[in-house]
């Protein structure tokens, strides 16, 4: 079995998305992975190999929107591409979700790397700066 082989088994295709807000991220951090993986770079490229997989529901509206829009010549950015699916698929109330979170997350009788894993989560989620996030984790842990 060649490394490249193996790298596909461990990286595979991410598979159909059918709008689950729920499933949004690790669709999204999946078919990342597998762009970067296959080697996808340019941005009509990187959309199309999304968009082919998105089906039903919101996720299909948004893609046929996307298509048309691709398809009529009117060009679009992977980064708004990717602004439009998060605005769409990521629930809005995620950063204050998040803030509130990370304020109480404490690292009880767990391994303190469980702890930061998910400390840095909410973290980023909440963009919380450095000197807030320092204290927290003297409070906290």
């Amino acid at each position: 079995m060649s490394t490249n082989d193996t790298f596909r088994a461990l990286i595979p295709d991410p598979g159909k998305f059918e709008g689950s807000r729920e499933k949004f991220e690790d669709w999204w951090r999946s078919i990342q992975l597998f762009l970067t993986f296959n080697k996808v770079t340019t941005n009509n490229d990187k959309i199309i190999a999304c968009i082919s997989r998105m089906h039903n529901g919101t996720a299909g509206a948004l893609a046929a929107l996307i298509a048309d829009k691709i398809n009529s010549s009117n060009k679009i950015s992977w980064k708004d591409f990717e602004k439009e699916m998060k605005e769409a698929f990521i629930d809005g109330k995620e950063k204050e979700k998040s803030e509130v979170a990370i304020e109480t997350l404490a690292q009880g009788k767990r391994p303190i790397i469980d702890y930061l894993v998910e400390f840095n989560l909410l973290k980023n989620k909440a963009g919380t700066d450095n000197q807030h996030t320092v204290f927290l984790l003297k409070k906290n842990v």
